[in-house]
């Protein structure tokens, strides 16, 4: 490794930590007034503790490194510049490279093996509360907003639930329509969708790692033990769960349109599907969960811009990622419109404005950002939105 790159490495590091070590000792004088004006009842009540505090705390903690980070490019000089973001340096990393010596045969072999080790895991990982004893609370959750939904009441209007429209009433009407009217029938269909969640990972997996083996399975195989950790007798540290399949897709989506804008062409067939899945997938989350539904949105309004200005200059090209993505967003609109059986007025009201005021202080913790696993978890999230943030300046 030259020199030029050890102190890259090094400016990176020392900006990261300096923004890291910022927002710790800014953590505990960010406090927003407590409000509870509906008298909710609960940990965070009794403390007087507002929880959008975390919410505000994390924020600071993960910009500041990026605020250094891009403040530190503006005032640099030339030199300074040069020596971070190299002009002469390839804009595609190691990641982004197929698998060097590997014939394209040898390389489907292994996506193969891959998705079929995600199979295999899956199968072996108990489904989230859909093994064991029968969890009334939990698997009631489901079980009784679907009796509902199949009696013809709207969603959010006639009966109220806390989560998502498929993952509360929907997830057991298409279990009873596909296995029976049973309680084994919806942990059946729940098992399905938890397989194919770890396929979806592993194809994510493959677009990121360009097909490159050896980081893919280590990444697998580093995410199962996390999502296991519980079950081997160490702390919880990961908890994948089914609905995170919306997640691996919208960002294999969002992979494969930075590979065609980067490209400045390719099919548009392929270009149009991955337009339409990046811009369905956010809103279209809101009938899954809806808290994938806000995290994906937030998402969507940050990459969107970026996509769009950094990688699709070529005026066919804009137009056609411009074109899939409102037809995607208006057949995620219809889509819910439909599965809400016309209540889309009184599912905003509920579930964007109510139910927000009252959870957080019904249900809430405090972050323990200083308990090490704690605090290793949020500077795992900043770091990783660092690596991101250079990756993108490179592109500048």
């Amino acid at each position: 490794m030259g020199r030029a790159r050890l102190i890259r490495y090094a400016l990176f590091i020392a900006l990261f930590v300096a923004g890291v070590v910022i927002g710790l000792l800014l953590w505990e004088r960010i406090e927003l007034p407590f409000q509870n004006p509906w008298g909710v009842k609960g940990r965070l009540t009794e403390i007087r503790y507002n929880p959008s505090n975390d919410v505000l705390r994390f924020a600071v903690l993960l910009f500041s490194p990026l605020i250094l980070l891009f403040g530190c490019r503006l005032a640099a000089g030339r030199r300074l510049d040069d020596l971070l973001f190299p002009e002469g340096a390839s804009r595609a990393l190691a990641v982004d490279q197929p698998a060097a010596g590997l014939s394209p045969l040898q390389r489907s072999l292994l996506a193969v093996l891959l998705v079929a080790s995600s199979v295999v895991v899956a199968l072996n990982i108990p489904t989230f509360h859909s093994s064991g004893a029968f969890d009334s609370f939990h698997e009631g959750e489901t079980l009784g907003p679907a009796v509902s939904y199949m009696a013809g009441e709207t969603p959010y209007k006639d009966f109220i639930f806390l989560h998502g429209l498929y993952e509360n009433p929907l997830r057991s009407v298409a279990a009873f329509r596909l296995f029976g009217r049973s309680i084994a029938s919806v942990r059946t269909l729940e098992s399905i969708m938890k397989t194919l969640m770890f396929v979806s990972l592993s194809w994510l997996l493959l677009v990121l790692f360009r097909s490159r083996p050896l980081q893919s399975f280590i990444t697998l195989a580093v995410l199962s033990v996390l999502h296991l950790s519980g079950s081997l007798g160490l702390p919880g540290l990961m908890l994948i769960k089914t609905r995170d399949i919306t997640v691996f897709l919208f960002l294999v989506a969002a992979v494969v349109l930075r590979d065609a804008g980067r490209a400045g062409q390719g099919r548009p067939g392929r270009l149009f599907l991955a337009g339409f899945a990046f811009s369905f997938i956010p809103p279209a989350s809101f009938g899954y969960a809806v808290d994938r539904g806000v995290f994906l949105s937030a998402a969507y309004l940050i990459l969107f811009p970026i996509l769009y200005f950094l990688y699709f200059s070529r005026p066919g090209v804009r137009g056609r990622f411009l074109s899939s993505s409102f037809v995607g967003l208006v057949s995620a609109g219809v889509l819910l419109a439909v599965l809400l059986r016309g209540g889309f007025t009184e599912f905003v009201r509920y579930a964007l404005l109510t139910m927000p005021r009252y959870r957080e202080l019904m249900s809430g913790y405090v972050y323990p950002v200083f308990n090490k696993l704690f605090l290793a978890a949020v500077v795992l999230v900043a770091a990783n939105a660092f690596w991101v943030a250079t990756r993108y300046m490179r592109e500048l």
